[in-house]
């Protein structure tokens, strides 16, 4: 991203950059299409300016103002799947800094996605005896084309959950909650994954049961355990590491590297007796979202991972992406969608805020 001419006004800047298109080892432009700049502040976001790229790929984008406090963020749409740059502020635009905006073609083949990390989190059971669990995925595409589903038959990535489980509900993810899907024990993954890593959250519930065999249905680089249930015995691929405390609460850990494919992961619980106090965040699944802040912590105190869903740019990049779309389906929207639409950026918004607060606190 290169800072505008000295003609430009003080109050105004150019950005400009390239887009190109991955193709094998190589890249060529990306002509033709359009490049747009998103401004990103805590009362609103807005789309600065949108141009076409030439045939080398260049656009250069026009701020007629330059808000200090503001992120921006520019975006190009490509095979349907939209890619943004990482947001910056303008002050920090420098004659010698510049940004390219990297597509990528798309397959629906191809070698499938490796599972990087796999955080699983069961809490002790409660009064029915049903235990409450939290899945944090990671998932690497190491290829360089974005892999797209076929179809519903044909999905980016497949899983499955433990037979039983029920209450199946999406966490904040890199993927919309509607990319998930669920028929019977499989989850199938429907989003596009471009080259890099894609984080996704989600929980469920157990039926009453003394013993679970957690499915281990594909390759995994880095398989954690959490468990509420002290006592309970775990046999198969995970060794014990020890006692961690999350939010007050103490679970105890298990973990293993590598682990292959059917690997045997199976947990014999105890029969420790219900604390109706200890338990109140039984009362809707949605509670162990709730509890999903401390085990991110925990995970990146453990295990940092390459980008914070709480970090400030990429808060404001999901304002822009939450933005655009709404902007290209808002003629199309009912009221529902209107709402829900505004509720999930008052939410973004308010975490943006709370995290350039804690960042200027911590300077």
């Amino acid at each position: 991203m290169v800072l505008a001419p000295a003609t430009l006004s003080a109050q105004q800047f150019q950005l400009s950059g390239r887009a190109l298109v991955v193709l094998g080892n190589d890249t060529i432009p990306l002509q033709n299409e359009w490049v747009s700049l998103h401004q990103i502040t805590l009362a609103q976001g807005s789309l600065v300016d949108s141009v076409l790229t030439d045939r080398l790929g260049v656009y250069v984008l026009n701020a007629t103002t330059r808000d200090t406090s503001a992120l921006y963020v520019s975006s190009v749409r490509f095979r349907d799947i939209t890619y943004f740059s990482t947001p910056v502020r303008s002050v920090q635009f420098t004659a010698d800094t510049a940004s390219t905006l990297f597509v990528f073609d798309t397959s629906s083949v191809g070698p499938p996605l490796d599972l990087v990390q796999r955080h699983l989190v069961i809490r002790r059971a409660g009064e029915d005896g049903t235990r409450s669990v939290l899945e944090l995925i990671v998932l690497a595409n190491r290829g360089n084309v974005a892999r797209i589903a076929g179809n519903e038959t044909s999905p980016v990535w497949r899983s499955s959950v433990p037979s039983g489980a029920f209450g199946l509900q999406m966490g904040e993810s890199d993927v919309s909650s509607e990319a998930l899907q669920r028929n019977g024990d499989s989850l199938s993954l429907l989003a596009p994954v471009p080259p890099g890593q894609k984080q996704l959250v989600y929980s469920y519930s157990l039926p009453r049961e003394r013993e679970l065999t957690v499915p281990v249905d594909q390759s995994t680089e880095r398989f954690q355990l959490l468990l509420e249930d002290t006592s309970a015995v775990v046999t198969g691929s995970l060794r014990l590491v020890g006692i961690e405390q999350l939010d007050e609460i103490r679970f105890v850990r298990y973990e293993a590297s590598f682990v292959p494919a059917g690997a045997p992961v199976v947990i014999s619980f105890s029969d420790q007796p219900f604390v109706a106090t200890d338990y109140w965040w039984l009362v809707v699944i949605a509670a162990m979202l709730a509890f999903l802040g401390a085990v991110v912590l925990w995970w990146r105190r453990v295990e940092p991972v390459p980008v914070s869903s709480d970090d400030p740019e990429v808060l404001a990049a999901r304002i822009a992406m939450l933005d655009e779309s709404y902007e290209r389906e808002r003629s199309e929207m009912s009221d529902g969608d209107r709402t829900n639409y505004e509720n999930a950026r008052a939410d973004l918004k308010a975490r943006l805020n709370d995290a350039l607060a804690r960042r200027n606190y911590a300077r």
